[in-house]
C-alpha cells in the first residue's frame, strides 16, 4: 500500500513539474521570431490576411513576426513544413481550407496528417456569392437563375479556380440540390477565372464576396445572391439563395491558423487570444468590412470543430462525384 502511495506521489510530482514547465514556457513566449507560413504564393487573399496578423503580433509581442510563402501542391508543401516544425509556437500555418480539409481526398500521398495539427484560430470567414456575367439580362434574380438552369440543362457554363476547389464543390452541390446540369470551365486561379467572367467567356461562378466586389463595383458582373444564412450589409442588401428556395446551399471560405502537433495548449491559447485581438482591432475589422470579410478570431476548440465539420461536409460529395484534381 505504501509503495502504491509512493508511486502516486511521484506521478503527481511529475505532473506538477510538467505543468510548471509549460507555464514557464508560456510566460516566456515568444522568445524569438515567429514565422507565419502561408502555403500559397504571395499576393493572394490568405497572404494578405497573414501579413495583417503578423503586423499586430509583432507590435503586441515586440518580437519579429514574418510571413513566409511556401506554395506548391495545393498548399501541401507549406503545410508539411509547419507539420515538421518544432512545437513551440514560433512556426504557424496560416491557410485557406483545402490543406486542412479537402486535399486529403485528392492527393494520394500527403506527408502530414491534417488532423494532428493543433488548431489555433479561425481568423475570418468570407461568404460566397452567386455571380453572373454583366450582360446576363435573363437573370434579374437568383430565382430566375435557378428556374432557367433547371429547365435548360447544359446551356450554362461556370468558371472556377480549378478542379476540387471549394468553388467547384459548391457548384457540384448546386447541381445536386437543383437536379440540374451546368458545364464546368476550370482555370488555374481566381484571377484568371474572374477576368474571363468579366469578358463574358462563361455565364456564372460561385466566388467569395471579397473577390466579387472587385467586379461588381466595376459593373462587369451582377451579384444575384449571397450563400449565407442572412443578408449581408457589405453586399448591399443582395438577397440570400435561401430566398430563392435553396435552403441547403451555403458556402464560404475562411482562414485558419494552426500550430505543429504537440504545441502546448497554454501557448496555443496565448496565440489564439492574440489573433482574436488582432482581427477584431478597429483598423483590421474596418478594413475587413470594406473587403467583404467577416472577422472571427475563434478559440482553439471552435477552430477544431469548424475544420472537422468542413472536412466531413465535403467528404460525401467528393466520394459521390468522384472528382479529381485533373480531368
Amino acid at each position: 500500500m505504501r509503495a502504491s502511495r509512493f508511486g502516486i506521489s511521484i506521478l503527481m510530482a511529475a505532473i506538477a513539474a510538467l505543468s510548471a514547465s509549460a507555464q514557464e514556457k508560456s510566460a516566456q513566449f515568444p522568445t524569438n521570431t515567429v514565422r507565419l507560413i502561408v502555403p500559397f504564393p504571395a499576393g493572394g487573399g490568405t497572404d494578405s490576411v497573414a501579413r495583417r496578423i503578423a503586423e499586430k503580433l509583432q507590435a503586441k509581442w515586440n518580437k519579429t513576426a514574418l510571413v513566409e510563402n511556401r506554395g506548391g501542391a495545393g498548399g501541401n508543401i507549406g503545410s508539411n513544413f509547419v507539420f515538421q516544425a518544432a512545437p513551440d509556437g514560433h512556426t504557424l500555418l496560416v491557410t485557406a481550407p483545402a490543406p486542412l480539409t479537402t486535399n486529403r481526398f485528392f492527393y494520394q500521398e500527403m506527408r502530414f496528417d491534417p488532423d494532428k495539427f493543433e488548431p489555433v484560430s479561425i481568423a475570418n470567414h468570407i461568404p460566397f456569392v452567386l455571380l453572373a456575367k454583366g450582360d446576363e439580362s435573363r437573370f434579374r434574380t437568383a430565382a430566375d437563375f435557378v428556374a432557367y438552369v433547371r429547365s435548360n440543362p447544359g446551356k450554362l457554363s461556370y468558371g472556377t479556380p480549378g478542379n476540387g476547389s471549394i468553388h467547384h464543390l459548391t457548384a457540384l452541390w448546386f447541381e445536386k440540390i437543383t437536379s440540374s446540369k451546368v458545364i464546368h470551365v476550370p482555370y488555374t486561379g481566381v484571377g484568371p477565372a474572374l477576368n474571363d467572367l468579366a469578358a463574358g467567356h462563361f455565364d456564372f461562378m460561385f466566388i467569395d464576396l471579397s473577390s466579387a466586389l472587385r467586379l461588381t463595383l466595376g459593373k462587369k458582373a451582377s451579384m444575384l445572391a449571397v450563400l449565407s444564412p442572412e443578408r449581408l450589409a457589405m453586399a448591399d442588401g443582395v438577397p440570400t439563395v435561401r430566398e430563392a428556395g435553396l435552403q441547403d446551399l451555403h458556402a464560404d471560405t475562411w482562414t485558419a491558423v494552426v500550430a505543429p502537433p504537440g504545441t502546448p495548449a497554454v501557448i496555443v491559447g496565448q496565440i489564439s487570444e492574440a489573433i482574436r485581438e488582432a482581427v477584431l482591432s478597429p483598423d483590421v475589422k474596418g478594413l475587413y468590412d470594406k473587403l467583404g470579410v467577416l472577422a472571427v478570431g475563434s478559440t482553439p476548440a471552435e477552430a477544431r470543430a469548424m475544420i472537422s465539420a468542413e472536412t466531413q461536409r465535403w467528404a460525401a460529395l467528393i466520394a459521390e462525384t468522384k472528382i479529381k484534381l485533373a480531368e
